[in-house]
């Protein structure tokens, strides 16, 4: 008697977008029965969320504005950084080059 062998059930591609659709099916029927479908992009839900106030000018800050103190701080590390990459592609290679000479020298023990 030949037992049902599961070991060449993964490479049925058919059965496993079978299962994957299901899952999705499963996972939508779900969704419609348990999550709330009471939002409204157009509202103030839709808004962005700056630490419980709803001050609609602090809805105006931009990211740069944001992280002004950050980006403050660390202006000699980012100045430093655009000296070295000038947004040519040539310097992009040439540092991804020498990074992964070095971590393989670390990896292999060369270092050590």
């Amino acid at each position: 008697m030949h037992e049902f062998e599961l070991e060449y059930l993964n490479w049925i591609p058919l059965l496993w977008v079978c299962v994957f659709l299901i899952i999705m099916v499963l996972f939508i029927i779900i969704g419609k029965i348990f999550f709330r479908d009471d939002f409204d992009e157009m509202s103030e839900q839709g808004l962005p969320f700056y630490s419980g106030t709803s001050n609609k000018m602090l809805q105006l800050i931009t990211a740069s504005n944001l992280y002004w103190g950050f980006k403050h701080t660390l202006q000699s590390y980012f100045n430093s950084l655009n000296r070295l990459f000038i947004s040519n592609l040539g310097d992009f290679i040439q540092w991804f080059i020498i990074i992964v000479a070095i971590m393989l020298l670390i990896i292999t023990g060369a270092l050590m």
